[in-house]
């Protein structure tokens, strides 16, 4: 899927990607705990705001159709 990413985006994944690099670095263990939270809510919301450019939709689309019918069928 190939998406479109604009300053905040970047940003943000760098931010997280910083973090995580720091985390080694951090003694305290909920330290630690708390910046890996943080790392995680960043790249979660990275990913969820990811969006497909117009001509990548169709394959999105049948892929979110599959996706559908399966949870249906597990339900």
């Amino acid at each position: 899927m190939l998406c479109e990413i604009g300053t905040g985006e970047l940003l943000s994944i760098s931010t997280a990607i910083r973090l995580a690099g720091e985390v080694r670095e951090i003694p305290d263990p909920t330290i630690r705990s708390e910046v890996l939270t943080r790392v995680q809510i960043l790249l979660t919301g990275f990913i969820a705001g990811l969006e497909p450019l117009p001509g990548d939709r169709t394959a999105s689309g049948t892929l979110r159709s599959v996706v559908k019918q399966t949870t249906r069928s597990d339900a």
